[in-house]
């Protein structure tokens, strides 16, 4: 019968000093179970993969667009931001591009297709965010030492970056509200749709 598992240990061999257990190890995956949200945004991205025509229409409906509001995760944006910064600098720039493109995107279509969404404070921030970058005189408080300017070029980064994703994070309990609206007047409408005889 095998000691049970109080008595077992790591062997030095296996490098006992550089482990963590899963829940201190800030670099884990963890897998977390998909919500309704990530779910309908993940079908829209199959769905127009696979099926253009088709696809369209699905793409077109709010609930996709809050879908992929609620399906954005600021923590795991952060960490991949975290990564890249450390691991390829020249890459950052880049995410931080694609994020406020992918925010400028959801507040054009939430303007275009949810109205009352677009005038909530939250969305009203975003649009703050995207149009109105602070410090235009940005050239005149550029030190002149490499080493500061690469500190401050990176202090510049990760600010944006958790500006944009708490933009995204702060629209996030609204969008949840219009999901839930939105879904639960299909339900009624096709609870109705089944009385009517064919």
């Amino acid at each position: 019968m095998p000691d049970p598992w109080p008595q077992m240990r790591v062997s030095p061999g296996a490098r006992a000093d550089a482990r963590l257990p899963a829940a201190l190890d800030p670099i884990a995956l963890r897998v977390r179970p998909a919500t309704l949200a990530e779910d309908f945004a993940a079908a829209g991205r199959r769905l127009g993969a696979e099926v253009p025509p088709l696809a369209r229409l699905f793409l077109d409906e709010p609930a996709y667009l809050l879908a992929e509001i609620l399906a954005f995760r600021p923590e795991d944006a952060e960490q991949a931001f975290d990564i890249a910064l450390d691991k390829a600098p020249e890459t950052a720039p880049a995410l931080v591009r694609a994020l406020a493109l992918r925010l400028g995107d959801w507040v054009a279509r939430i303007k275009a297709r949810l109205p009352g969404l677009s005038d909530a404070r939250p969305a009203r921030v975003m649009q703050a965010v995207l149009t109105g970058a602070p410090g235009a005189d940005r050239a005149a408080a550029t030190p002149a030492d490499p080493l500061a300017r690469l500190h401050l070029a990176t202090a510049r980064l990760r600010s944006t970056h958790a500006l944009l994703r708490n933009a995204v994070a702060s629209l996030q309990p609204a969008a949840a509200r219009t999901f839930e609206a939105r879904l639960a007047s299909a339900g009624s409408t096709r609870r109705w749709a089944s009385c009517w005889p064919n």
